[in-house]
C-alpha cells in the first residue's frame, strides 16, 4: 500500500471527487500559457539567500528512503532580524511501488508540513511533498510535487527520461516545453516545469522551497550548482515513516485516492518500455 493509500481520511477525498463528479465542485481550467511561462521562468530563479536542510542521521541512514530524502534550500524571507532556521522539523516518508506497462517501478514519497511560530499568525499549518518514481534500474526519473499556490500539478523529470519520451513519442507538443508532457487539454493543469541531470548513483533531490509560499521554485539534482546566492545556515529535520503522523481524518491535508500509476498516465506520455 503506497503514500496515497493509507488512513480513514480517504473518504474524504471519495466524497470530493463525488461532489466533482456531480458538478457541485469547481471545475478545473487549463492554465494559460502566461501560467505555464511563469512556472518556468520560476525553475530557473536563483534565491538571493537559502537555509539548507538536511536528514538528520537516524535508525533509517542505511535504507533506501534515506538515501533518496530531499535536501531542503528554503528560501530566506528579507528580515532585519537576519536568517531563522525554517519551521520544518519533520519529513514523513513512505515507500511503495507503481505498475507501469506490465512492470513494478519504486516509488517514495515525502512531505512536511510547514509551521508559522508567530504568536499573532493565523495561518494554519501548510502541507508540501514530492513523490519520486525509479527506473526499472533503480535511478530516479519522475518527482511529483504535492501542492502549489497556483493550483498548477508539477511534475520534473530526468534528461534520459525525456530523451526515451522524445524517441517513442515525438518532439513537445503544440503549447508544451518538452516531448514528455502531454497535450495542454488532456492534462490541462499539469506542467514538467523543467527537465534536469541524472545523478551519477541514486540520490535525493535538491528542493528549492519558495519563502512566502512554501512551493517548490524548483527541483534538481544534487549533482547540479544550487540556485541561490548565498547560503545563509544549515540544519537538519528528523524523517520519520508516513505511520508515525497522525491526520485528523477528513482534514484532507494528503493527496486524493487516485491510484500512482493512473496518475502518471493522466500528466504524462509515457514511453511503452517504462
Amino acid at each position: 500500500m503506497n503514500f496515497f493509500h493509507r488512513f480513514g481520511w480517504t473518504l474524504a477525498w471519495l466524497l470530493v471527487a463525488g461532489l466533482a463528479a456531480t458538478g457541485c465542485a469547481s471545475v478545473t481550467k487549463t492554465l494559460s500559457a502566461e501560467q505555464r511561462e511563469t512556472i518556468y521562468r520560476r525553475a530557473e530563479v536563483r534565491f538571493v539567500s537559502a537555509i539548507l536542510l538536511k536528514p538528520a542521521e537516524t535508525v533509517f541512514t542505511n535504507t533506501p528512503a534515506f538515501q533518496l530524502a530531499p535536501l531542503l534550500l528554503v528560501e530566506v524571507a528579507n528580515t532585519n532580524d537576519g536568517p531563522t532556521l525554517p519551521a520544518i522539523q519533520t519529513v514523513f516518508f513512505s515507500e511503495g511501488e507503481v505498475w507501469l506497462n506490465g512492470q513494478a517501478h519504486g516509488q517514495v514519497s515525502y512531505a512536511w508540513r510547514r509551521e508559522d511560530d508567530s504568536p499573532t499568525s493565523k495561518r494554519r499549518p501548510t502541507w508540501q511533498g514530492i513523490r519520486i518514481t525509479l527506473s526499472a534500474a533503480g535511478q530516479p526519473v519522475i518527482w511529483e510535487v504535492l501542492a502549489d499556490s497556483t493550483g498548477a500539478e508539477l511534475v520534473f523529470v530526468s534528461q534520459s527520461f525525456e530523451a526515451v519520451v522524445q524517441r517513442e513519442c515525438g518532439p513537445a507538443l503544440a503549447g508544451r516545453r518538452f516531448a514528455v508532457e502531454r497535450a495542454v487539454g488532456e492534462a490541462p493543469k499539469v506542467v514538467v516545469a523543467r527537465v534536469i541531470d541524472d545523478g551519477p548513483v541514486p540520490m535525493g533531490p535538491l528542493v528549492h522551497l519558495h519563502a512566502a509560499t512554501g512551493d517548490v521554485n524548483t527541483l534538481i539534482c544534487r549533482c547540479m550548482t544550487a540556485q541561490a546566492r548565498q547560503l545563509a545556515g544549515q540544519g537538519q529535520y528528523f524523517l520519520l515513516p508516513r505511520e508515525a503522523c497522525y491526520i485528523p481524518p477528513g482534514n484532507g491535508l494528503w493527496p486524493g485516492v487516485e491510484p500512482a500509476g493512473a496518475a502518471l498516465a493522466r500528466k504524462l506520455r509515457l514511453p511503452a518500455n517504462f
